[in-house]
């Protein structure tokens, strides 16, 4: 049981980990790079419960804003004032 409990936290945290290393230097500053990437992926691994509340906090932001514009659209507003 424990160490299905511990393959349930650890398994998450390394596609956390490899995704966040992956994007980070995908989506890199070359002027100025990150100087301890590797540090920065492994944080996220072990916090991949907080990165996946964000996660979806910022899509479910963005599918209001998508569903207010069209809603706004529709009724002939605008957002922008």
């Amino acid at each position: 049981m424990t160490e299905a409990m511990a393959l349930l936290y650890l398994i998450p945290g390394l596609i956390t980990a490899a995704v966040t290393f992956a994007l980070g230097r995908r989506w890199r500053d070359f002027r100025q790079p990150a100087t301890h990437p590797v540090v920065l992926s492994v944080i996220a691994g072990m916090l991949w419960p907080l990165v996946l509340v964000g996660v979806v906090q910022f899509a479910s932001i963005a599918l209001v804003t998508r569903i207010a514009r069209s809603h706004h659209r529709a009724a002939g507003y605008s957002l922008a004032g």
